[in-house]
């Protein structure tokens, strides 16, 4: 049967289409910037733009899925935190016919990483990570056995509409930042641990240390992103204008405002576990859902 899942996240929706006879290969995989986290108010107020962006997103989504003979529709972070979600669901099964489920912080932190081990042998202390748009999900697992997660509030949308407002930044304003993501995002470390992440910027920093004049997941997958390359990357992006940024070989565009911040976040968690670099993938929650479905 081919099942399609539409995640709705922080900063994208993305769309994957795959053939479940034939195991989890996709017949389509793609991203839609959608920058849902943009448009909550602190109250969760998402506003009639909001809406209407959620509802194109997803409309968007399904003309891709003409082929999908069951779709699902997950909501993460930026959904979790909307006031009024029943409103919310009750227009997107209106103008859609999409059913939404929001998935818990923790639901969302282990279909990730199920959908980011579940084709790998995996040994040894393992800490996985995925960080969005408003939140950071990090998961501490023996292999491929899930041990428990950590859930931090902290994502490059939200660090970049509050560091972020000027290009080239300034010192005090890249300091402020560097001060907010160590004390947000802290634990103790395993020994000896192996480090993978996922998300949008994760895999943007591993198509930029590429220089890929197209996104590719193919050779992101598996991609060893070292630590001196996102120093490197952090130490160009703030010497860089806006429009210099997104000229970067291997930039997705939509990421320009918010990848400094991001490839902070990713410095931040090798420097906790002390590691040189990390594992790339581009697979989680869509992933995570349609193994779950098997």
């Amino acid at each position: 049967m081919k099942t399609a899942i539409i995640e709705l996240g922080s900063n994208s929706c993305k769309v994957l289409l795959a053939d479940q006879k034939r195991g989890i290969k996709p017949l389509l995989d793609k991203r839609i910037p959608c920058r849902i986290a943009a448009f909550l108010s602190p109250a969760g107020e998402l506003g009639p733009e909001g809406l209407k962006t959620i509802l194109e997103t997803i409309i968007q989504a399904q003309k891709q899925l003409q082929e999908a003979e069951q779709t699902f529709l997950i909501g993460t972070e930026a959904l979790r935190r909307i006031a009024d979600p029943q409103a919310l669901g009750k227009a997107i099964k209106a103008k859609t016919g999409l059913d939404l489920r929001v998935l818990s912080a923790e639901e969302e932190a282990k279909m990730s990483f199920l959908g980011a081990t579940a084709e790998s042998e995996l040994k040894g202390k393992i800490v996985f990570f995925d960080t969005g748009g408003l939140s950071t999900e990090v998961v501490f697992a023996q292999g491929s056995r899930y041990k428990r997660c950590k859930i931090v509030n902290l994502g490059a949308v939200a660090l970049a509409a509050k560091y972020l407002k000027k290009f080239p930044m300034a010192n005090s304003c890249f300091y402020g930042l560097e001060d907010q993501i160590s004390s947000l995002l802290k634990f103790k470390s395993p020994h000896n641990p192996i480090l993978i992440g996922t998300g949008g910027v994760v895999a943007t920093c591993a198509a930029v240390a590429q220089a890929m004049p197209d996104y590719d997941p193919k050779l992101l997958e598996g991609f060893i992103l070292s630590r001196s390359e996102v120093f490197r990357q952090i130490s160009l992006y703030r010497s860089m204008s806006l429009d210099e940024i997104k000229a970067v070989p291997g930039m997705d565009a939509s990421r320009a405002d918010t990848i400094l911040a991001g490839a902070m976040i990713i410095l931040r968690m090798m420097d906790i576990l002390g590691v040189s670099s990390l594992k790339v993938t581009t697979k989680g929650v869509r992933f995570g859902c349609l193994t779950s479905l098997k």
